[in-house]
This record gives C-alpha cells, structure tokens and sequence, in this order.
C-alpha cells in the first residue's frame, strides 16, 4: 500500500477522533476539534481514502501524556494513528514515514517528539526506524525524540594541491580508464595514510596497534569544540575533545593533562598536533595511553564552539599506521 495526505474533511472527525482511542497509539486527543484543525492532517490511500491521520503542535498532545514534560525550543510535538483495520499489517513504518516527510518539507522543522504506549513494542519499533530514540518515560508513556538537524562536513576534501605534511607524498588522482574510450571513467589515487583529515594509529610511532584495532565505537558519539588558547583546561568536560588550535601546537605536558582530565580521543584542525616538535614525544604520550588522535579537521569555519554529534569514518586499512576519515559532525540541539 502507497500512501499520500490531504485535508480532513469534516465529516471524518468523529472517525479520526474515535480512532485515537482505539488503535495502537491510544492519544487521548481530539486532534479534529475546530481550534486544532489547521494542524491535522489525513493519511490516505492512491483512492484517497482514509487510512489514519496525524496531528502536530499543542493538537498533537494528549495531557496524560505531556504533564511531565516540558516543551523544548524549536520542537515540533507530532502524533499519528492508523485505522485500527491496518494496524499490525507492517503499514506503520510506510504510513509514519509518509508523515513525517509531509511535516518536514511543510515546517521545516528538525526537532520532533512523539508520546507512544511504553506498552507498545511495535509503535516503538516503527518511530525508531525513523531515527527517533527514546528521551525520557513517564508512567505508561514513553517520549521519544528525532533530531533531524543537518550534518556538517569537517572533512578536509583531497584534491591535487592540497597541503600535506612536510615529506608526505603529493595527492593525486588520475583516469585510468575514459568514457570515450573505454565505456566509463575509472579513477586512481595516490596519496599518504595521513593526508588530509586522518587519524593516527599507534604503530605510527612505532607502537603496537594499527588502524583494525581501533574500536567503532570509540570514534563516534559526543565531542566537545573548543577554541584553544593553552589555558583552557578548566572548560575541558569531555572524553572525546575537538581543538581549533589556531596555529598553536600540544607539547608533551600538554598531553598528559589531557590524559589525567581523562580525554581518550583527541582531534586538532593542524596537519599535526605537535607542529615543530622533532621527537614526537606528544604524540607517544597520547598514543601509547590509547588515546586515539585525529588531526587536519575542517573546522576552522562554520563550527562554533560547543557539543556536537560526531561520525569519525575511517578506511579500514589492516596494519596500517593511519587511515584518513570523513568527519561528520552536527550541533547538539538545546533542549
């Protein structure tokens, strides 16, 4: 089944009402009341019949549910339903997701919440594979929350020219193959494990430990951004650090702060963290204690200090002493 959305007619309230107590959503709503009707909308079918509806705004909460919680600047707060003859047929997931793309192209918003049934698995399981996550529960009553703000790109993009570090081999990259001659094009590149945006693994300094080792999950989560000036340790509340290091270099006292503040992944927007220093001992300090280091990230423009989302890429590259990664990071949202 393929669905669309249109206008609730007046005539269907009383049905869209009396779903909302019924079906597997069980909001308490009214969401067609006349003071509430330019925040709902109809789920229908290629006939344009009415499968479900779903509401957003103050339309969208039932008071048992949202007693507890209060609202969040630049939230939208949504609820849907289906007609309860659709319901536990695998419709959810096309019908929610059919909603949700209305209510993003038509308000723009990038913040959602939704109040599902801490008792139904399966509403939950359809609003997670819409990237919600749950955010706070409260009796029978589960708020779950999508943040949808746009990724940025902190990754340094490799091209011919870029800067490298000092000996490192130029990038390059060239058509093996053509479209004219050859049906298509066909590209191969050239460049250092440490070129461009990368992370350095321990066997970059003749320790033991290559990129594999480096878990997943220690490379994505929260990261702190600060702008570094030397003295900023007390600002300093993160395990995952981001440094605009301003042409400034980490010595070896440096790093073992870090460590006893606890910092266990380090990323720098130089080529290297410890520019001008010639025994690398900064980098054997973090590195040796586990610390995973990234260096060259993009992020001298269009990243205000502050906590973000972070994806950190790496190519898998079995016994390599580094990899170079796509950065990704996005603001966290106040709440």
């Amino acid at each position: 089944m393929r669905f669309g959305t249109r206008s609730l007619e007046e005539q269907e309230c009383a049905a869209a009402a009396h779903w909302y107590g019924e079906n597997a959503c069980k909001m308490q709503g009214i969401p067609c009341r006349e003071t509430a009707r330019a925040h709902v909308r109809a789920l229908c079918s290629e006939d344009g019949a009415l499968c479900g509806v779903f509401c957003w705004g103050p339309a969208a909460r039932a008071q048992e549910a949202w007693d507890a919680w209060e609202e969040e600047p630049e939230t939208l707060d949504i609820s849907a339903c289906l007609r309860p003859d659709l319901t536990g047929h695998g419709w959810g997931y096309r019908a929610m997701r059919t909603a949700m793309r209305w209510l993003q192209g038509k308000t723009g918003a990038r913040v959602f919440r939704v109040a599902v049934p801490a008792s139904d698995a399966r509403a939950q399981q359809v609003w997670r594979r819409l990237d919600f996550e749950p955010a706070a529960a409260h009796g029978s009553w589960l708020l779950m929350r999508l943040d949808a703000t746009p990724w940025k790109d902190a990754t340094r993009p490799l091209q011919e020219g870029m800067a490298v570090y000092p000996g490192d081999p130029p990038f390059s990259r060239r058509l093996f193959q053509r479209q004219a001659e050859d049906g298509w094009n066909a590209s191969a590149i050239a460049l250092s494990c440490h070129t461009g945006t990368h992370i350095d693994a321990p066997a970059h300094v003749g320790l033991a430990g290559t990129v594999e080792d480096i878990a997943p999950e220690r490379l994505n989560g929260m990261v702190q951004l600060l702008d570094w000036d030397g003295q900023r340790w007390n600002n300093i509340c993160a395990g995952r650090l981001l440094l605009r290091l301003h042409e400034k270099s980490l010595t070896p006292a440096d790093a073992r702060r870090l460590l006893a503040l606890g910092v266990e992944w380090l990323g720098v927007d130089a080529l290297t963290l410890d520019r001008g220093e010639t025994s690398w001992e900064t980098h054997r300090i973090l590195l040796r204690a586990g610390v995973v280091v990234l260096e060259n990230a993009a992020i001298e423009k269009g990243f205000e200090e502050g906590w973000y989302h972070m994806r950190c890429l790496p190519l898998l590259l079995p016994g390599s002493d580094g990899a170079p990664v796509r950065l990704l990071l996005r603001r966290e949202t106040k709440r």
